[in-house]
């Protein structure tokens, strides 16, 4: 019997996170600032489309220097606040949480559901652009399978660098209760002053976002940081680093969010 309860509840649990989920991402969608950030995205785009069209360079090479000077420390940073860091505040400031939360519904499911669909957002918001950026740089390149291959690497290093960031700011919203000011100070600290330094920058979602993308430094330690690429690491010691602080980023967010009580 208590087999039966348990998985009647997992059951409905499962029901209100896809509910939540599939509500947040067509809220997401119709949003004024999905088109605004879209439009922000393609600039890149028509950017390269001009060089491509007047200049005669290798596609790959402007490809992955503008991933990597543009698209991992700016782009990818900026979806995730335009979508991760609103994700709990929006409903204090829309006067909407105290209704949320008297609906049969948890506010642990109401924080993972709706931080899963500001990374389900999020990420095709980035990487469509990117997509059609690698696009318009073929046409320059002169080894397509190699550009096909960095491409792919980078779409799934760009796609787990949204995903942490997304988490981080969501959590820091549940923390601080404030809408994408937390979000902000942690970026401009940590990711950008903070990188700067050696034993820091080991440590920022940048250095392991460009290492998964397929920028990790061939060069020694020092030197590395001299000329300002990602920090010497194996991809997967990336990978493991941005899944563990992702889940500790979705705990954290969970459990302040369901401990405390935010006065709206």
């Amino acid at each position: 019997m208590s087999a039966i309860k348990s998985s009647a509840r997992n059951f409905g649990i499962s029901s209100q996170l896809t509910t939540v989920i599939g509500v947040q991402i067509r809220r997401l969608l119709k949003a004024r600032k999905t088109r605004a950030l879209l439009a922000i995205q393609m600039l890149p785009v028509l950017g390269a489309f001009v060089y491509v069209m007047f200049e005669s360079l290798d596609g790959l090479s402007m490809f992955s220097k503008i991933v990597n000077t543009v698209t991992i420390p700016f782009l990818i940073p900026l979806a995730a606040l335009f979508y991760g860091g609103p994700a709990i505040v929006e409903e204090m400031e829309g006067r909407t949480l105290t209704f949320l939360t008297l609906r049969p519904i948890s506010k642990s499911v109401l924080f993972i559901g709706k931080t899963i669909a500001a990374i389900t957002v999020a990420i095709p918001a980035v990487l469509i652009p990117l997509s059609l950026l690698f696009l318009v740089c073929l046409f320059q390149s002169d080894d397509m399978g190699q550009s096909v291959e960095n491409f792919l690497q980078i779409i799934g290093g760009s796609a787990l660098g949204i995903m942490t960031y997304t988490t981080i700011f969501a959590a820091l919203g549940a923390v601080f209760a404030s809408s994408i000011l937390a979000s902000i100070i942690y970026f401009v600290v940590v990711e950008i002053l903070c990188s700067v330094i050696p034993n820091i920058m080991f440590l920022t979602v940048k250095n392991h976002t460009k290492t998964m993308a397929g920028f990790s430094s061939e060069v020694g330690f020092w030197e590395a940081i001299t000329i300002g690429q990602a920090l010497p690491a194996e991809w997967w010691v990336s990978l493991v680093f941005c899944a563990v602080l992702t889940a500790l980023a979705a705990f954290a967010g969970s459990y302040v969010f369901s401990s405390r009580q935010y006065y709206v």
